[in-house]
């Protein structure tokens, strides 16, 4: 799967145009977080790597970045309120804790988040990086 067909999937998977909205930029960078050792056994940092997702991972990191577009937006995180006799509320599963549970179901059925494999941050790259990647932290 390309990175395109990969991008468009994950936009579909996590209803990206759907507020609050998650640009391709945002997209990018869950699928960044999540790539994960290719077919013939090459990490990400390795040379001839195929780029390749785990896309119930980059769903997660999606949805974080929706929980806190949704706590920093405009409403501040507030689910409902009450002005001049009329009521306002959000619809269920849109606000931080929405996101967060749906985070958290798709963290669960990562390769990366839900069979002990787990994303660690590395120096110097200064983000995150699979352990798949089968680089080591000297020190």
């Amino acid at each position: 799967m390309t990175r395109d067909e990969a991008r468009t999937r994950l936009g579909s998977m996590v209803s990206a145009s759907t507020p609050p909205v998650l640009d391709q930029a945002a997209l990018d960078a869950a699928l960044d977080a999540a790539r994960v050792v290719d077919s013939d056994g090459r990490a990400p940092v390795d040379d001839g790597y195929v780029e390749t997702f785990d896309l119930n991972y980059a769903a997660a990191e999606a949805f974080e970045a929706k929980a806190t577009a949704a706590l920093a937006g405009d409403t501040g995180g507030l689910e409902s309120f009450t002005s001049e006799g009329s009521a306002f509320k959000r619809r269920p599963g849109t606000g931080y804790d929405g996101f967060m549970a749906l985070a958290a179901s798709f963290r669960a059925k990562s390769t990366a988040g839900g069979a002990g494999i787990s994303v660690i941050t590395l120096e110097p790259y200064g983000g995150q990086m699979p352990r798949s990647a089968g680089v080591r932290r000297a020190d």
